[in-house]
């Protein structure tokens, strides 16, 4: 469970890095985050970085934030 933790994590991201075209800054990440205009994507960023051990996001749940975007 813990690799998958990871590429949730990195998921997010890869995913904050394609959508505000900056390499990753772990020391800015935040501001990063908040450079995302789409809310829902920066609210899928945020859950995926999340250090919260008691709810871990996962890629399903990413899937299912995804999957209506794409239709």
């Amino acid at each position: 469970i813990v690799s998958q933790q990871i590429d949730v994590y990195s998921f997010g991201v890869l995913l904050c890095e394609l959508c505000i075209n900056q390499t990753p800054n772990p020391d800015e990440r935040e501001r990063q985050i908040a450079l995302m205009w789409n809310k829902s994507l920066r609210d899928l960023t945020e859950q995926c970085i999340a250090k919260d051990p008691s709810r871990p996001c996962t890629m399903g749940d990413v899937i299912t934030v995804l999957e209506p975007m794409s239709m």
